[in-house]
């Protein structure tokens, strides 16, 4: 590395960082990241930025500091370049998804709304699926926190017919326990029988016996 200079230098730190966090494994310092960071400022492309402000944020979020870690992600989503076409929408999804999080975490529950929302849109412009599909599916603890159960329940309804019609019958089927819940908690009994049925039979988890 010494011999190859500061541009592989940084490009292996900031590798060396994406690992780790992937990994679940002890990041860098954010001091000693902090460079990494300034590098790319000066000298990367949009993506490089983004990149390097969310990895700056997760190291915030590893220490414990939420609103250091949501500076940097919202930092990291300033950066995206989302007009040029090869603008990395996966990486740009997920940073909504850890801005969300963060917003659970501190009871900002309308925040996490809008932050979730951009998470599923991103995901579908990135054309992932399966990915607007957990955006929309997470959209459900949201609804729930703040006590709209029939927004909640129409959110898990159409997460299941998503699912369905994209051929994910076992996650479709993990997504209505949701929707048992609501109907027990409403004594709809004949409803939460019909999804516990259903559930026993698609759900992959049960045999004859």
């Amino acid at each position: 590395m010494q011999d190859k200079g500061q541009k592989v230098e940084m490009r292996y730190r900031l590798l060396e960082a994406k690992v780790a966090n992937k990994l679940f494994k002890p990041m860098p310092s954010d001091s000693l990241f902090q460079e990494v960071v300034d590098y790319y400022d000066s000298k990367g492309s949009a993506n490089e930025k983004m990149e390097a402000h969310y990895l700056l944020g997760c190291i915030y979020r590893d220490m414990k500091e939420a609103p250091r870690a949501m500076q940097c992600y919202q930092e990291a989503v300033e950066c995206a370049d989302t007009l040029k076409q090869d603008c990395d929408l996966v990486a740009l999804y997920k940073i909504y998804g850890q801005m969300a999080d963060v917003f659970v975490k501190q009871h900002l529950l309308q925040e996490a709304q809008k932050a979730q929302e951009k998470y599923r849109n991103y995901a579908l412009k990135a054309k992932d699926t399966l990915n607007y599909i957990i955006g929309s599916e997470r959209l459900i603890t949201i609804f729930c926190a703040m006590g709209d159960t029939a927004k909640a329940m129409d959110q898990t309804k159409y997460c299941a017919y998503l699912y369905e019609k994209y051929h994910y019958p076992q996650k479709a089927q993990a997504v209505c326990l949701t929707l048992i819940e609501f109907y027990l908690d409403r004594h709809q009994y004949p409803k939460a029988h019909h999804f516990m049925q259903k559930f026993e039979a698609k759900s992959g988890l049960f045999d004859e016996q």
